[in-house]
């Protein structure tokens, strides 16, 4: 074969396959944005999950509040603290540190987060009777873009792509919700911090809710 003709065919190859690497390769590369993407949404989730575990022992579990939650009630239900994710964390910033991600690596836009606290029970083993636990969901979206020539290959492939993370997160509950879904233990509190009749002392100062965030009601989960 002529050298000119193995450079004809070079070209050929060139032409047919050049396209199909370059496709291949920028679709790994979006992949590994839209993994990004989506790691970030869980680390958004989960750090929602951690604000919403956290308990002051003063505030939750300690003397004073079990007094304050049995002898002066401040309401019939438990409430429980649930922080909603930071959409920062996708933009690599607050409250996590380290510098701001670059315009390719962030989402073009996301929802709105979201953290549903609730109360749930579990029955079955190990538990010889319901257990109550408080719960956290944590949610939130974000829409990643997809490149027009990718979509143009793929007509299956809508731009944006929409990627979401949710997570359930299960902490001990605290003092209000035990106190206030059984009425049995909050009696014998009671009568062990006051005694038969006493109704002399004065009500304690109101603890302040801890963590901070929103404060919804949770209602006690039928046995």
């Amino acid at each position: 074969m002529s050298a000119s003709a193995r450079r004809g065919q070079a070209f050929t190859e060139t032409v047919i396959f050049l396209p199909v690497f370059l496709i291949v390769l920028f679709g790994i590369i979006w992949i590994v944005q839209s993994s990004v993407v989506n790691e970030r949404l869980q680390f958004a989730v989960r750090y929602s999950g951690l604000i919403s575990s956290q308990a002051s022992p003063y505030s939750a579990w300690s003397l004073y509040s079990l007094y304050e939650n049995t002898e002066y009630p401040n309401a019939a239900m438990a409430t429980h603290t649930c922080g909603a994710p930071s959409t920062n964390v996708l933009a690599n910033a607050s409250p996590f540190p380290g510098p701001t991600s670059d315009p390719f690596w962030q989402p073009v836009s996301t929802g709105v987060p979201a953290c549903t606290p609730a109360t749930v029970t579990m029955t079955g083993a190990p538990f010889v009777q319901p257990a109550i636990f408080s719960e956290s969901i944590s949610a939130l979206s974000a829409a990643a873009a997809i490149p027009s020539y990718l979509t143009s290959v793929n007509p299956s492939l809508s731009s944006p792509q929409l990627l979401s993370a949710t997570q359930k997160f299960f902490t001990a509950p605290d003092m209000k919700t035990m106190l206030a879904c059984y009425g049995d233990l909050e009696a014998a509190v009671q009568q062990s911090l006051q005694g038969q009749g006493d109704t002399g002392n004065p009500p304690p100062t109101p603890l302040p809710l801890y963590p901070t965030g929103q404060v919804l009601n949770a209602a006690c989960p039928s046995p």
